[in-house]
């Protein structure tokens, strides 16, 4: 079995599949309808340099050596889930187009054909990218996995990103930043719907798995702010995760879990022996992609120090989340409060107590340069 990794930047957890009345996702609710949704998956971080990174290598951001600089170069020491994947005898490629995705951040490692050609020239937001990054991965499919081999490919789109562009041929979702994002979902959308059409067209393409994620969702004034990064809000890591997996029936799984457990995943899924205990920080979800159910687990997030942003965690157990800010601890009972507006940590001593105890056990051997935070915060341009 081959593989399709599908990661779109600032995509919220909140499609037309998942309730959305505007129908911005067609190619994703489709995917969705013969795939395993996990409907309450969790970002390991709220912006890119400490989400992505995290993601491939199968560890938490504090736990992966690295730079600390926002744009966050990730070291060599870190194994990515392409070098696994390589290593196991799979072909390795990739696109995208942000200068972020250059090799020299640490992000493409293991992937032996990398084309970041679809970025543009002068460097900035203002672009429309999505459609050359699926021109460039159909390529790469057609060069390198037209002859039936395996194959993993990661595909990076960046288009709902800031700053939210008019798509002159895409249904009008009203004015304002949230119809223009809106917009931008719809127009990655169709060239996700483009890639997919590709990758089924290739010999052993119904032995293909795709997954579909996000690296961290956005704020459109939710309290108060705009954008993304510097918080743990519900809106800013809770994501869309998606597993089309050949032969596996369609569901939707409802509890909560992280993307520390991509890799395992991934790794159990494609047959490849799993690295030496430790090495990796999750656990697989296979149990869940195939209805066994496999009991609750706490839920971490994890936002270390950098040079935009104080440092924040948050644990989630059940309904129950807390985030540990600059004040102190904050505690949230999703359910009953899913805009996380009121905060309990005087009402529900006994949980936040709980928590912070199951905070502190899940970050004990982390080895690095957190802090407790002692300013305040805003949301990333």
């Amino acid at each position: 079995m081959s593989l399709v990794l599908v990661t779109v930047d600032t995509l919220r957890w909140d499609l037309h599949y998942a309730g959305n009345p505007r129908e911005l996702s067609p190619n994703l609710d489709a995917l969705a309808a013969r795939g395993v949704v996990f409907d309450r998956a969790y970002a390991l971080s709220s912006y890119t340099g400490r989400s992505i990174g995290p993601l491939l290598a199968g560890r938490y951001p504090t736990e992966c050596p690295n730079s600390m600089g926002h744009f966050t170069q990730y070291y060599g020491a870190n194994v990515m889930l392409a070098e696994r994947l390589r290593d196991a005898g799979l072909v390795t490629l990739g696109a995208a187009s942000h200068s972020y995705f250059r090799m020299g951040y640490g992000l493409p490692q293991g992937i032996s054909h990398w084309d970041y050609s679809a970025h543009p020239p002068d460097d900035t937001d203002m672009h429309v990218t999505d459609d050359l990054v699926t021109d460039r991965a159909l390529s790469l499919l057609h060069r390198y996995a037209s002859r039936g081999q395996r194959y993993y490919l990661w595909v990076h789109y960046i288009d709902p990103h800031p700053e939210y562009l008019w798509h002159g041929d895409q249904p009008s979702f009203g004015n304002g930043n949230r119809a223009r994002y809106d917009g931008e979902v719809r127009f990655t959308d169709r060239q996700f719907g483009r890639l997919l059409a590709g990758v089924r067209g290739l010999p052993g393409g119904e032995r293909t798995a795709v997954v579909v994620t996000a690296d961290h969702g956005e704020l459109f004034q939710e309290h108060g702010i705009s954008r993304h990064g510097r918080e743990l809000w519900e809106n800013l890591v809770r994501v869309p995760w998606i597993f089309a997996v050949p032969g596996l029936e369609p569901r939707h799984v409802t509890t909560p879990r992280g993307h520390i457990d991509l890799v395992p995943t991934v790794l159990e899924l494609l047959r490849v022996p799993a690295p030496a205990p430790g090495t990796l920080h999750g656990v697989s979800l296979a149990g869940d992609l195939v209805g066994l159910n496999d009991p609750p687990r706490p839920v971490l997030m994890d936002l270390p120090e950098g040079p935009l942003n104080t440092p924040r965690r948050a644990v989630l157990d059940d309904e129950w989340k807390l985030i540990l800010r600059p004040g102190g601890p904050e505690l949230y009972h999703l359910t009953e409060d899913p805009g996380e507006l009121r905060d309990l940590r005087a009402s529900e001593p006994a949980q936040r107590r709980r928590l912070e105890g199951l905070l502190g056990t899940l970050t004990e051997g982390f080895r690095g340069p957190w802090r407790r935070a002692s300013a305040g915060s805003s949301a990333r341009r």
